[in-house]
């Protein structure tokens, strides 16, 4: 009789730090992460490792944690990407330059869910026309693009996906 009682004090006490194991293995296995895909760089989706140039993909988490920020605010505090807005009653229109193509307007194309934004005349954006709430991704390929673009991706492309309607 005592030892039945030892076994099942022994059961019970070893069998509980394993269904404790158990719960959160079970909790690891239900997350799933996607990989990240770039459409900009190729025209198609390929994953971030597989682009054959210099990619950054600002996500909607790294939008939202920029809070109160304009799009051409949140572009200025990446690498290699210039972006100068006038002062006075053109201050709602800034040119955007990658690549050292400051001097040359134009030169670094911006889209919006794939259609330009730039304007034809004089190269720049109307960045008051987007609101970071309504931003899913940003994709920026530094580097020429023309091939794929036209003229005025020489310096890069920074290509502004917009969230699904709900």
């Amino acid at each position: 009789m005592k030892n039945l009682i030892g076994l099942w004090v022994a059961i019970l006490l070893f069998s509980h730090p394993f269904v404790g194991v158990a719960e959160e293995a079970k909790e690891m296995e239900e997350e799933v992460e996607l990989e990240e895909v770039v459409v900009t760089a190729t025209r198609h989706e390929t994953p971030v490792e597989e682009v054959p140039a210099s990619v950054t993909v600002i996500t909607r988490e790294q939008i939202e944690a920029s809070s109160g920020m304009r799009v051409d605010d949140i572009l200025r505090k990446y690498a290699g990407i210039d972006v100068r807005r006038p002062s006075g009653f053109l201050s709602h229109s800034a040119t955007v330059s990658m690549r050292g193509m400051g001097s040359m307007p134009g030169r670094t194309l911006v889209l919006l869910d794939g259609i330009p934004l730039n304007k034809a005349d004089t190269g720049t954006v109307n960045w008051d026309l987007l609101r970071a709430e309504d931003i899913e991704r940003i994709e920026i390929v530094r580097g020429p693009a023309s091939a794929l673009y036209g003229s005025n991706a020489m310096g890069g492309v920074i290509n502004i996906i917009t969230r699904k309607p709900e």
